[in-house]
């Protein structure tokens, strides 16, 4: 729960024979995190306060309260459980006809503790893939399936047990950017073996545009494409930004320059300065490697004077739990890998930031999970949309967040602002998703 959270006297009880942490979490997701009103869960039927509103969380209704049957997710360990297509999209919303209804809080643990990653198929880059999402499979990748839920759950205490709206936690529909630097600059910091190699390389390609744009970038006669850091300051006006900046050692999909370079760590400062929050983009060829990644974090630190509390992983390579428990490990407290590079969506069903559930050791964590909704590679490099299309599309996504009053999250990189190798205009999809 945030520190500032103003927690709503009004109380709801649970009757629940079993009080497992899986169902701790959950509840504490719903009703403290979410909706800003207490609880209190009652195993012995004698103990409940019938002056007070009761959700009958047992398979067998005990004649009394909101009765939701179990499916026997939240009673289980680890990761073997068979979970029904009825728990992953439970599409019926609660409403007053009926007498019962299905898991709710099942369906709600199902998607926040990500437990169709354990254990699954992996893509070429060893990353869950979006296709086997049962979300993307079901075509509901674009729903916020949770919120929704959620939403339901509200509304219906609201229609038929006297809470009012002021009772909830208010939330609000936001734009936030987050910016990923894996090369500061296109052209400009790299060593003289990989500065001639590229000359070479394009010389080779007869690809004489990039030669000479090389050439009179480093000749100083033109700006680093990717140096659009004054574009970027003036698109976001006085709205923080979150950086995830690459400082990991040269590799095959690790291509920024060397963090000793003084104009890279200039650019960093002033960043920092302006108020953004800078966090750690730890290297892909790291992903669980404790020590590397506390490394790349420590040369962070003393760039900018500060500790680093926030991650997103480059290429959004993790594997669960191994990952995160690494993270924990070496300070993190905020993780933003949370969505899709290839597809818009969103990714565990909502874009609200939730605390992560270790299904391995069985216990809520204190790493702070921040989805994300739209990146710009999965709009031009995947899915092959212009500037307008990619406007025209991600405005839905838009809409669905402002109306469900969600943070609309979005990932852009510093060489997407470039105007330059196929990034022509795509300063207006930047725009358009900072502006409200």
């Amino acid at each position: 729960m945030p520190k500032n959270a103003n927690i709503s006297k009004v109380l709801i009880q649970i009757h629940s024979k079993i009080c497992s942490e899986r169902l701790k979490y959950t509840l504490n997701y719903v009703f403290k995190w979410r909706m800003g009103i207490d609880f209190s869960i009652v195993s012995d039927a004698a103990q409940i306060d019938h002056s007070q509103t009761v959700i009958d969380y047992n398979v067998e209704s005990n004649g009394f309260g909101i009765h939701i049957i179990p499916d026997g997710l939240l009673f289980k360990t680890g990761t073997e459980h068979i979970v029904s297509e009825k728990t992953k999209f439970n599409l019926n919303p609660i409403e007053q006809s009926k007498s019962q209804y299905s898991d709710i809080f099942s369906s709600i643990f199902y998607h926040l503790s990500r437990y169709e990653e354990y254990n699954s198929p992996k893509d070429k880059l060893s990353r869950f893939s979006y296709k086997s999402s049962c979300l993307y499979v079901n075509k509901c990748i674009e729903r916020p399936l949770l919120d929704e839920w959620i939403g339901d759950l509200k509304n219906y205490l609201i229609q038929f047990y006297d809470f009012q709206a002021q009772n909830y936690k208010i939330e609000n529909y936001t734009t936030q950017a987050s910016i990923d630097i894996d090369s500061v600059f296109s052209y400009k910091g790299r060593n003289f073996v990989r500065t001639i190699g590229a000359f070479s390389k394009d010389i080779l390609k007869l690809n004489f545009k990039e030669v000479f744009k090389r050439f009179k970038v480093l000749a100083n006669l033109e700006i680093d494409p990717n140096d659009n850091f004054d574009l970027q300051k003036n698109i976001l006006g006085q709205k923080p930004a979150w950086y995830f900046v690459q400082v990991g050692e040269y590799g095959r999909l690790d291509k920024n320059i060397s963090p000793d370079n003084k104009e890279f760590q200039n650019i960093l400062k002033t960043i920092n300065n302006a108020g953004h929050q800078i966090g750690l983009h730890p290297s892909f060829d790291s992903n669980s490697n404790a020590a590397t990644i506390n490394t790349e974090k420590s040369k962070l630190e003393s760039i900018i004077g500060k500790q680093i509390k926030h991650s997103r992983q480059h290429y959004l390579k993790f594997e669960l739990p191994n990952t995160y428990q690494t993270l924990i490990d070496i300070g993190i407290e905020h993780e933003y890998s949370m969505g899709y590079s290839e597809i818009a969506g969103f990714r565990a069903a909502t874009a609200v930031p939730f605390y992560w559930y270790n299904l391995n050791s069985e216990e809520s964590t204190k790493l702070l999970i921040h989805p994300f909704v739209v990146m710009d590679v999965a709009y031009k490099n995947f899915q092959k949309m212009t500037v307008e299309e990619t406007i025209t599309s991600s405005a839905v996504l838009k809409d669905i967040c402002r109306q469900l009053n969600l943070p609309f999250v979005f990932v852009f990189h510093n060489e997407s602002l470039s105007n330059h190798r196929g990034w022509a205009n795509w300063e207006k999809v930047f725009s358009f998703w900072n502006h409200e």
